[in-house]
């Protein structure tokens, strides 16, 4: 915990500066003493030795829903919302990924680059995102914003067979729910090891391996509903935060109805219908319902 006696008494009103200077090591925290379990930790590097055969070193963060502090210092709640600004250093071969815009990126000339992301819009504070690693992007816009895919580059053909859907989504849900699409970009990006199937940091959705398709396995399994979900958690979940952790569920019973409605709208009412069904029978037959 983190105490800061300030030199006077403040109101709301007025702003005051506060610096911190610290080092965070997510990976030594204690399972039971400094966290609850292994899934806390917020910050995770993925063959970061190179040691794993054919497995890419990649790092990514997750902070729903009170991990973020592990690697920075932050209040973990909801209500609190905040603009950014991330500095990443990394290897020349790898490609970061925020929240918000690509400011700038500096080449340091001994191999590495550092690259600037600015979110100007305030968010909540678990929606900090970061992750990096050797991506390819495959870019795509809506409205003169930059819609976008991080894939491994043995995946990168495919990106918009997997996510080419995305742009008529943000279109679909801005005019459904009549508020344009309300940040600055959109960008998904599929990494190795994570602990869900995605999840909606404000304006660049982290998502499973799973999403690593070849047209036959797409064939099988689109998990369009993932992206249609993630997507939709951008007007309700993060435009429109839950009060406390303890009402995250009504974000993710939006995010299903917004599965629903893109169902409806592409497929047809049958056909949502069916997958209404579905996740209602996957619920009731869940023993910890």
């Amino acid at each position: 915990m983190l105490t800061i006696q300030l030199d006077k008494t403040y109101t709301n009103q007025q702003p005051f500066k506060v610096s911190i200077d610290y080092v965070a090591m997510p990976e030594r925290l204690i399972v039971g003493k400094d966290i609850a379990s292994a899934g806390d930790r917020g910050f995770y590097f993925i063959n970061r030795d190179g040691k794993i055969e054919n497995k890419p070193k990649e790092f990514w963060t997750q902070g729903e829903t009170q991990n973020n502090s592990c690697w920075f210092p932050t209040i973990d709640d909801p209500q609190e919302k905040m603009t950014q600004e991330i500095s990443v250093t990394l290897p020349k071969n790898m490609v970061s990924l925020s929240n918000g815009l690509l400011d700038f990126s500096t080449d340091n000339g001994d191999g590495t680059h550092t690259d600037n992301w600015r979110q100007e819009q305030a968010h909540s504070t678990y929606l900090t995102m970061l992750a990096g690693g050797d991506f390819k992007i495959v870019k795509d816009s809506w409205n003169d914003k930059e819609v976008s895919y991080y894939m491994e580059p043995g995946f990168a053909d495919n990106a918009r067979l997997i996510f080419g859907k995305t742009p008529e989504m943000i279109d679909f849900y801005s005019k459904k729910l009549g508020i344009p699409f309300p940040w600055d970009k959109y960008a998904q990006i599929v990494v190795r090891d994570f602990q869900g199937g995605a999840m909606e940091n404000t304006t660049a959705t982290t998502l499973f391996e799973g999403m690593n398709m070849t047209p036959g396995y797409h064939l099988d399994e689109n998990h369009e509903e993932i992206i249609a979900h993630e997507l939709f958690h951008h007007w309700f979940g993060d435009y429109v935060t839950a009060k406390s952790c303890s009402n995250l569920p009504l974000n993710e019973s939006f995010a299903t109805y917004g599965e629903y409605l893109w169902d409806e709208y592409k497929y047809g009412v049958d056909e949502a219908d069916y997958r209404g069904w579905g996740d209602a029978s996957s619920y009731l037959n869940d023993k910890r319902a």
